[in-house]
């Protein structure tokens, strides 16, 4: 049996146009209807794997195949002034407002798979210079705890709006 829920013939996923990724999936939806086994319909709003740093700010660095978030943390002081944010800040609101756009295109039968989240560990050191948010766990031991905190507070409320707004799509 093939399982298929997603393709990589036609790129879908980190366009920065909302119409033009939108369009692609509907088309890979099309494609995939057509194949052999079991294929679960499903939208992933993913934006790179700095998605869900981008909530705490920071602005996107993009490289001819790569995109990165410059940190907003320099060191332990920093740490306090780092909020935790919304659900939909930084670029999650997108990735979710085209998620809507297919969900309205084809009448809510296709799912979708959550954002790229990265864990608490990961987030952070997107947030943070990786080179010294890993000397910081000897360094400032505190701030990275704080920051751990803070981080995994955020990817709760995010998990906890997804299920609310979106229910059992995921």
């Amino acid at each position: 049996i093939l399982f298929s829920t997603c393709s990589w013939e036609i790129p879908y996923r980190k366009l920065p146009d909302a119409e033009e990724s939108v369009n692609n999936f509907l088309q890979l939806l099309r494609i995939e209807s057509n194949l052999p086994g079991c294929n679960f319909p499903a939208f992933w709003p993913d934006m790179g794997a700095t998605m869900v740093a981008t909530a705490f700010g920071g602005e996107i660095e993009r490289g001819e195949d790569q995109m990165w978030l410059q940190p907003i943390v320099q060191g332990p002081e920093d740490v306090e002034k780092v909020e935790v944010p919304g659900p939909t800040d930084g670029r999650l609101g997108e990735g979710f407002r085209r998620y809507e756009m297919i969900r309205d295109r084809t009448e809510g039968t296709v799912y979708m798979r959550p954002p790229d989240l990265q864990g608490p560990l990961n987030t952070a050191s997107l947030l943070w210079d990786q080179q010294n948010f890993l000397m910081a766990f000897y360094q400032y031991p505190e701030a990275v705890h704080r920051l751990l905190e803070k981080v995994t507070e955020f990817l709760l409320q995010l998990i906890k709006y997804v299920r609310d707004k979106y229910g059992d799509v995921l």
